[in-house]
């Protein structure tokens, strides 16, 4: 009788802990919640944003009731958008550790409301996170590439090329990659040399032998280029000479093409 009642007595008194476990567990993403949801200065969120980050990475995110979880990713998504405007202050120690965090926890929280804030901020860091998360991304990467925000600058559409080329043909096939192509030959057009120059980099890695008539093409006529100092002799300089640098670009990506007997990089 006494042995029973003791491993009642025992369960209750577990059960008692893990609930008083859960409830401290809710009250403190509670509290990183309202510290993210008032707060834009790095120093005083980067604690709430660590903690933030050891909820997902130990699982305990997603035990969490759906109302916490929530309230927490809005306010986080708050942040990620404060991200953007640190980045346009400029770089120091700090807003650099700030941001890379920003962009790690984008990644692990697995929400697809990041995307669109990493590619309104497009940094470095938030381009990275863009890479690891892959696939999802690509459509709102293409939708994105030369629209009316930072996505449609010149350094937005060479940021994003950029993404493409990290991404490789290991996380960007089928329907993405066709997808993907249209905004290569879009770029390949643009009136930015160096976004050209950036797309024909990319066809280096994405691109096939149904891509070498236009790259060829490209290599024969495109017009952009800047001048350098030609080759002196006897320390006298020959004045200026052209330099097209999509050309060159283009050059190399088939050779890079042909290397692999007209297949996209593996």
């Amino acid at each position: 009788m006494f042995k029973k009642l003791f491993v009642v007595l025992a369960g209750l008194s577990c059960f008692q802990s893990t609930c008083s476990l859960f409830a401290q567990n809710v009250n403190d993403v509670v509290k990183v919640s309202q510290i993210l949801e008032t707060s834009k200065q790095p120093n005083l969120t980067a604690p709430a944003l660590e903690q933030l980050s050891q909820f997902i990475e130990t699982g305990l995110w997603d035990k969490l009731p759906q109302s916490a979880r929530e309230r927490a990713s809005l306010a986080f998504l708050k942040q990620l958008k404060y991200g953007c405007h640190i980045a346009e202050i400029g770089e120091s120690a700090e807003a650099n550790k700030h941001m890379k965090l920003l962009s790690v926890i984008a990644v692990k929280i697995r929400d697809m409301r990041t995307i669109p804030i990493l590619i309104d901020g497009l940094n470095g860091h938030y381009r990275n996170a863009l890479v690891k998360i892959g696939e999802p991304a690509l459509p709102y990467l293409v939708h994105r590439f030369g629209d009316n925000t930072m996505a449609g600058t010149g350094t937005g559409k060479s940021a994003i090329l950029e993404v493409f080329k990290r991404m490789g043909t290991a996380k960007i096939k089928n329907k993405n990659l066709i997808a993907v192509k249209q905004v290569l030959i879009k770029a390949a057009n643009d009136n930015d040399v160096y976004v050209r120059r950036r797309a024909l980099d990319v066809f280096g890695e994405l691109g096939d032998e149904l891509d070498i008539p236009l790259i060829e093409k490209i290599k024969n006529n495109d017009t952009g280029f800047f001048e350098v100092d030609s080759a002196s002799d006897g320390g006298k300089s020959h004045g200026k000479q052209k330099k097209f640098i999509v050309r060159e670009e283009a050059s190399k990506a088939l050779e890079k093409i042909k290397s692999r007997g007209g297949l996209r990089s593996q």
